[in-house]
């Protein structure tokens, strides 16, 4: 099995539609009308755009199926993440979801990792940063 190594890169491209917000929104509880209401998106800091934003959470949900399915994969435990919110996410627009490993502890088969969400259209303009520890007992 190949170890994965200090600046490996995962990516995968990703994009969330109103009937995947509306489904995170009955499993969290999280009714932000923010995110439905034109009256209340336009009171919020982001302005009316708002209510086509996706919740931050959900949006960052991309990397526990990047880290459990993909890169590592199968067998990874999260065990720790950091997370800025850089620029709201908005339905029915096409990000990238990257993941780039930092360092890795070979001894304790734990990688820190950095998580991005970029928006295709403006690949320089980062939407959504943070780090991963996480482990797995064959890769790292």
């Amino acid at each position: 099995m190949n170890k994965i190594r200090v600046g490996d890169r995962f990516d995968t491209r990703f994009s969330l539609n109103r009937d995947e917000v509306d489904e995170f929104r009955r499993l969290s509880g999280d009714t932000n009308q923010i995110h439905y209401s034109a009256d209340a998106a336009s009171k919020s800091a982001i302005g009316a755009q708002a209510v086509r934003s996706v919740h931050g959470m959900h949006a960052a949900l991309i990397f526990t199926r990047i880290l459990g399915t993909q890169f590592p994969g199968d067998g990874t435990v999260y065990r720790s993440l950091t997370i800025e919110f850089e620029e709201p996410i908005f339905i029915q627009t096409e990000y990238v979801a990257e993941v780039s490993v930092l360092s890795v502890d070979r001894k304790r088969h734990r990688a820190r990792l950095l998580t991005v969400i970029r928006d295709l259209s403006e690949p320089d303009k980062t939407r959504l940063f943070g780090t991963a520890l996480v482990i797995h007992e064959d890769k790292f």
